[in-house]
């Protein structure tokens, strides 16, 4: 007869040999190319940025690298929050330059953009992260290092699975950090009422990979290399000259650290004041759904809908600046553009 400890071991083995066997029968595959955004390398977001990266140090004496764009010097700048805001999956800060150029340039708030980990020109492991969190850490490291002083009030914010990042910092460890979010378009959960199958195409997830490397715990470092999330970039945008900047694929603690918990309607009701801003023409996600998906969880957030407006569009829009000024309540028209506000949020 077996002993209870040769049972015990027969398990074990058959537990990591199914683990095993889950990571390596699926397998990054070529996609078709036709991403469901389109691609204009003239765009307002793809020119040359003209802020230079700076560097912050993370805990583990990694660089952050990040630009930064500081409201003009004068009694109104002492006040100011400091908005820290992350780009969106696959992506990087300079896209985001003329959103936070006119943030600050209207005396709204200070902006920061960090490269996020494994992202940008200067990362050396593309995709990667060491462990879940470890992005939420950088954020609050970050932070610590910009922000005038402990008494400028800080604001996360984020686009798209970047704004999924901002709801998973506002609602984890580091929530007393903030005081409000500003979400473009965010991604929720791939079972969100709010998210398109596979983002509308754009990504694959390997999601047999994935359940294997959850269940290998703390030896998931031995594979961190290994992709668990590929996008499909469309050919035009795989033959422009600075496409080598986005990054492709991720690791299973980016993955899972680079937006919301999968418990992520715990996120959301644990949201300080937010705010959501999406486009009618959304191509990733369901622009109608954000406010009946996250009002019955927190009643704090103020919702509007751009008519018109594409996934990308958002990010780049005076209109959604003048939505985010309204929301922070630090403009002369801020009375009215509230009210503008209230009505899209019902409308929506």
């Amino acid at each position: 007869m077996m002993t209870f400890l040769t049972i015990l071991a027969l398990a074990i083995l058959a537990y990591f040999a199914v683990a095993i066997a889950l990571i390596f029968t699926q397998r990054v595959v070529e996609l078709d190319n036709n991403s469901p955004m389109d691609f204009d390398p003239d765009d307002v977001r793809y020119r040359l940025p003209q802020k230079e990266l700076e560097i912050a140090k993370a805990r583990d004496g990694s660089d952050i690298p990040y630009r930064l764009y500081r409201v003009a010097d004068g009694a109104k700048s002492k006040n100011v929050p400091l908005l820290v805001f992350s780009h969106g999956s696959t992506n990087h800060s300079a896209p985001y330059e003329p959103l936070a150029q006119m943030i600050s340039a209207a005396g709204i708030a200070d902006v920061v953009l960090p490269d996020m980990r494994g992202h940008g020109p200067l990362t050396q492991n593309r995709g990667v992260t060491d462990y879940v969190g470890q992005m939420e850490d950088d954020f609050a490291d970050l932070i610590e290092q910009i922000r005038r002083n402990h008494n400028q009030n800080i604001i996360v914010g984020g686009h798209s699975l970047g704004g999924g990042f901002a709801v998973r910092f506002a609602a984890g460890k580091y929530r007393r950090l903030v005081d409000k979010a500003v979400l473009l378009c965010p991604y929720l959960n791939t079972r969100s009422p709010t998210n398109r199958p596979h983002a509308g195409g754009f990504t694959r997830v390997l999601y047999r990979r994935a359940l294997g490397l959850a269940m290998l715990f703390g030896l998931r470092k031995f594979f961190k290399r290994l992709p668990t999330v590929q996008f499909n970039f469309g050919q035009d945008f795989r033959d422009w000259e600075r496409s080598w900047m986005s990054t492709e694929f991720y690791n299973y603690a980016t993955m899972m650290g680079f937006g919301p918990r999968q418990a992520w309607q715990q996120d959301v009701k644990k949201l300080p004041p937010f705010l959501v801003v999406i486009g009618s023409e959304d191509e990733v996600f369901h622009a109608r759904q954000y406010q009946p998906t996250m009002s019955p969880l927190n009643p704090n957030g103020q919702y509007q809908v751009l008519e018109g407006v594409d996934h990308i569009g958002v990010s780049t829009l005076p209109k959604t600046v003048e939505v985010i000024e309204a929301f922070l309540g630090d403009n002369d028209n801020a009375d009215d553009a509230s009210d503008d506000l209230k009505v899209n949020q019902s409308a929506a």
